[in-house]
């Protein structure tokens, strides 16, 4: 697992660096270099560039605005090309590198696949909503749809729906 708590408290120190923007002008310095992985090719590309042109966005936005505390963030996109194999790949290849952070996938199955290699020493921050994490250093982007799909249940069942289905 972590080898200090002083370990995991970086890495969750540059996950929350990165999202909050420090400094009045624009970023200057060694860039703080962040690693993404998202399906650009394959089946799952739909997303994968949704997500990248808001990474990039993102990017200018905060580079702007001081970027982590005035240094500029770049995010180092890698193409997964839709599978989970290639993503387990590209991760092995990151975490090697001793990266604090990796986000992505876009996509449930790829997530799922990277979070054994994040086991020990890398936060993973998967970008796909349908993720249910068990592990301290993997995130989701929002409540599992495991979840969401018992909810819904729920909601309808005590409105009076009797045909209900989830796809």
């Amino acid at each position: 697992m972590w080898r200090s708590n002083a370990q995991l408290s970086r890495a969750f120190a540059a996950c929350a660096a990165a999202i909050s923007l420090m400094g009045a002008g624009p970023a200057t310095g060694v860039p703080v270099n962040i690693d993404v992985i998202l399906p650009l090719t394959g089946g799952q590309a739909f997303s994968g560039h949704i997500h990248e042109e808001t990474i990039h966005v993102y990017e200018r936005y905060a580079n702007a605005n001081g970027g982590i505390n005035g240094r500029p963030i770049h995010f180092d996109i890698h193409d997964d090309k839709s599978s989970p194999v290639v993503a387990v790949q590209l991760t092995n290849a990151i975490v090697a590198t001793h990266a604090p952070v990796i986000l992505g996938s876009s996509y449930q199955a790829a997530c799922a696949a990277e979070a054994p290699v994040v086991a020990s020493s890398t936060v993973e921050f998967c970008l796909s909503p349908g993720l249910n994490p068990k592990q301290p250093n993997v995130f989701a982007t929002a409540i599992s749809s495991t979840y969401i799909a018992a909810s819904t249940y729920r909601f309808m069942r005590e409105r009076g729906y009797k045909k209900i289905a989830v796809i």
